[in-house]
């Protein structure tokens, strides 16, 4: 529990130095640090991923009205006719 605590938690342990006898122990733990920093970014990027999707509704309405500005900017309307079109896609999401 030491272990997982203080790799998790600190940039080192100060009381702990590498002994050349025990090599093996010295790669295991190389190598289980580095898989459980995978794990834990793993796990950050799952949370992250469903923190963001809780809306997904609200996700389709802003890639459409992206859409609609992209559209509106290409086309180089006029202001008053660019505005038009965005404010009338916006009511129509509404209902």
């Amino acid at each position: 529990l030491y272990w997982a605590f203080a790799t998790m938690t600190t940039v080192g342990y100060g009381d702990v130095g590498p002994s050349k006898e025990h090599r093996a122990g010295m790669v295991y733990c190389i190598f289980a640090q580095v898989i459980g920093t995978m794990i834990f970014a793993y796990v950050i990027g799952v949370v992250v991923d469903i923190i963001t999707n809780l809306d997904p509704v609200g996700q389709q309405q802003q890639q459409e009205r992206d859409i609609v500005k992209a559209f509106v900017k290409e086309k180089k309307l006029p202001k008053p006719l660019a505005d038009s079109i965005i404010h009338n896609h916006h009511w129509n999401q509404l209902f």
